[in-house]
């Protein structure tokens, strides 16, 4: 079966550690199938030229501003302008050898799949995976509306998502699939404490939560910070990047770390903590899970989807700065605690595997061929 992917994040040269979750699952299905990826790189942001190494094409996109002016989105029509002419040359580069459908990640992909759809004649499916829509402001409501009725299907990774487009685009639900997201459950895994403390140069005996995430307030970094701060001898380990951290005596980690060596953060900590306020469906929960550690997030509709208050996490109000600080105690206080719910989301976490999620998928793929 051929089939061609479409995802704006993807690994390249320049930035090789983008979409590494998208990569893996094309390397699964790049097993059964012939798979041709294509991730569009905007000009001067990404790169200066178009590209293609192996499978992978990464053509270039011209995009201008995205922010509006009094409501109105001055560079929609350019932009438009420029997203059809990709359209174009992407449809022209696969038309020599078209695919049997196209799978788009996400919807900003969707919009580039639904044209190719157009000039190819064949069918398309979006993943939809973001933890909002409402990002995509510059994109025209019609057109969004378009592309979502236009695919054969739509996956979901949280039924949030999923009532989303039944309620907001009418999208027969039949057609829909929820397939929730999995991780790699051969390298997020539990290890000794003490030899990742000691490789990574953390006293053995600090009492350490670790977040995992971009450095942004929806995610709430800044929230974990005044948490720990208000909590004695507690250390924290902030994994991600973006928005600059202020210094701090309680943080004895601060950077961007590979997923190759996450699992020794996640392992050296006592706890994870998450309190974002919006997500699809958050893969680095269901890593710390993996890794067998007790869970802080968000009191949310995404996140009771897969955890529940007391028996698999502990669930709270992500904007209570006290409320986070007391359930962080809780868990050093309660080595019973601690132990109950870190065995509950190793336990859970093992119904969602990145070889878990792509047998879904590939299913799905194969009901969609015709019978030879």
């Amino acid at each position: 079966m051929k089939i061609l992917v479409i995802a704006d994040n993807f690994p390249c040269e320049k930035h090789p550690q983008r979409g590494l979750f998208v990569k893996k699952f094309t390397d699964l299905l790049s097993k059964d199938h012939d798979v041709y990826i294509v991730s569009p790189r905007i000009f001067l942001k990404h790169t200066f030229l178009s590209s293609k190494v192996a499978n992978v094409y990464y053509p270039l996109l011209f995009s201008f501003s995205n922010k509006s002016l009094f409501g109105v989105y001055p560079f929609q029509f350019l932009n438009r302008f420029f997203m059809n002419r990709l359209i174009r040359k992407i449809s022209k580069h696969v038309s020599k050898a078209p695919p049997d459908f196209i799978y788009s990640h996400f919807i900003s992909s969707g919009v580039i799949a639904e044209g190719i759809s157009k000039k190819i004649n064949r069918p398309y499916i979006i993943n939809i995976g973001e933890s909002t829509l409402n990002n995509y402001k510059n994109l025209a409501p019609s057109l969004i509306q378009r592309v979502i009725q236009g695919a054969t299907k739509i996956l979901t990774v949280s039924q949030k998502n999923k009532d989303l487009i039944l309620s907001r685009f009418q999208y027969p639900e039949e057609n829909i699939r929820y397939i929730p997201n999995g991780i790699d459950s051969s390298l997020f895994r539990r290890l000794d404490k003490e030899d990742c403390r000691r490789s990574l140069g953390f006293s053995a005996n600090d009492k350490i939560v670790i977040f995992v995430g971009l450095f942004k307030h929806r995610k709430g970094p800044d929230r974990v910070i005044e948490a720990v701060k208000r909590l004695e001898n507690v250390k924290l380990i902030l994994v991600g990047m973006g928005e600059p951290i202020p210094e701090d005596p309680c943080i004895i980690f601060n950077d961007f770390v590979s997923p190759e060596k996450l699992p020794l953060f996640l392992n050296a900590a006592d706890m994870f903590i998450l309190p974002t306020l919006n997500e699809g469906m958050p893969n680095a929960t269901l890593e710390a899970m993996a890794c067998g550690l007790p869970i802080i997030t968000s009191d949310l509709d995404f996140n009771r989807e897969f955890l529940t208050h007391e028996s698999s996490a502990l669930l709270v109000d992500p904007m209570s700065i006290p409320d986070l600080s007391t359930a962080i105690q809780r868990l050093f206080d309660s080595p019973e605690l601690h132990q109950k719910l870190a065995q509950a989301a190793y336990d859970q976490s093992q119904n969602y595997t990145m070889s878990l999620r792509y047998e879904r998928i590939n299913h799905l793929f194969k009901s969609l061929m015709p019978p030879c």
